[in-house]
């Protein structure tokens, strides 16, 4: 199976240091993680930034929740654990007090795009990107000099 994005780095090199990301960033937002067991076993999470300044300075300044990740187990999709594990992720920043959640999700993954759209998620902004070399189209980035 091809990856949804070449240039994002193997799971399994960086699961340390994005875990550890993940909950400096929720902790710092006074955001949360829910988590979904089955039989003891961790089978899916949302971890949620709560309070997020804005990025630019045209944008209103007020804060926004931010789902930096939500992840189901393959075995254990199409059960609604995703969307009970949003769920709880969009009722945490209403007691926040946040009237906006935001989230990205890679354009070639249509099975993610469409379960948020029917979520009620709606594209707000939209990143392009282009590869300038033929390595970049194949997905291998040349060595570092």
């Amino acid at each position: 199976m091809r990856p949804f994005d070449a240039e994002l780095a193997p799971g399994a090199e960086i699961i340390d240091a994005y875990f550890a990301y993940l909950l400096t960033s929720q902790s710092k937002t006074h955001g949360a993680v829910f988590v979904a067991e089955h039989d003891g076993r961790l089978v899916g999470y949302v971890c949620l930034f709560g309070q997020v300044p804005p990025e630019g300075t045209d944008e209103i300044d007020r804060p926004h929740s931010y789902v930096a990740d939500l992840y189901v187990c393959p075995d254990f999709r199409r059960q609604a654990i995703g969307a009970r594990l949003l769920e709880e992720a969009e009722q945490f920043a209403r007691r926040l007090g946040v009237d906006r959640i935001e989230l990205k999700v890679l354009a070639a993954n249509r099975h993610a795009r469409r379960f948020y759209r029917r979520h009620g998620y709606q594209d707000r902004t939209v990143i392009a990107s282009k590869c300038l070399m033929p390595a970049c189209a194949e997905g291998d980035l040349p060595p570092e000099k």
